[in-house]
């Protein structure tokens, strides 16, 4: 299993959970590189991830956790354990079996290229990433377009999640990425309309 190039920029790979996915991406800016997620287990970072960068030859400077669920944050720990001197970067809380952590600041700027995003709702910190140079939202879990498999749409703060929707509403996007596959619409958007539908879809949770 291999990194899918999206762009110059960003990488992806789609890790299997139960009968699902969980994306992880890399993230390019020059000759540096940086992970975001770590998938569900010590497995998946060590036959899926860690393969996986070694043959895109990343070597992460920074391990982004997006938020603490256990599909996203899981694996962390083992690359954590390989890259131990890297920095996992994250909102809120650290994890105390991360060997290096680093409290984000929303809107902080890595590799004049990426900027990380607090969208609280989903989970109570909810780290997103927008490649500024792209307009690209990789909005991981932050945006709940519908159910995943058996998983309903879910917030753990209603007022958080409204705010999120209005803030992304306001960002200057063209595009759109989730890390799950939603029902209807998919794990992207791309181009005004199709953003905009995407984010209609987000709000029926919380009618």
């Amino acid at each position: 299993m291999s990194f899918e190039k999206l762009t110059e920029s960003i990488y992806r790979l789609c890790v299997p959970f139960e009968n699902i996915y969980t994306a992880v991406f890399a993230l390019r800016g020059g000759n540096s590189w940086a992970l975001l997620d770590g998938a569900t287990t010590k497995e998946d970072a060590e036959n899926y991830i860690l393969p996986a960068l070694k043959e895109l030859g990343a070597e992460p400077e920074y391990i982004f956790c997006s938020h603490l669920h256990d599909d996203h944050a899981g694996g962390i720990f083992r690359i954590s354990e390989m890259f131990p001197s890297v920095p996992v970067v994250h909102f809120g809380e650290p994890m105390k079996e991360w060997k290096s952590t680093r409290s984000a600041k929303d809107g902080e700027i890595f590799f004049e290229r990426f900027t990380v995003l607090n969208l609280s709702g989903h989970a109570d910190e909810c780290l997103a990433v927008l490649d500024i140079k792209d307009k690209i939202l990789l909005s991981v879990d932050a945006l709940q377009p519908g159910r995943v498999g058996r998983f309903l749409p879910s917030v753990s703060n209603r007022a958080s999640y409204a705010k999120t929707l209005v803030r992304v509403k306001d960002l200057d996007l063209k595009t759109v990425i989730t890390s799950h596959d939603y029902d209807p619409l998919g794990c992207r958007a791309d181009g005004e309309q199709k953003i905009q539908k995407y984010l209609l879809e987000c709000e029926k949770i919380l009618k």
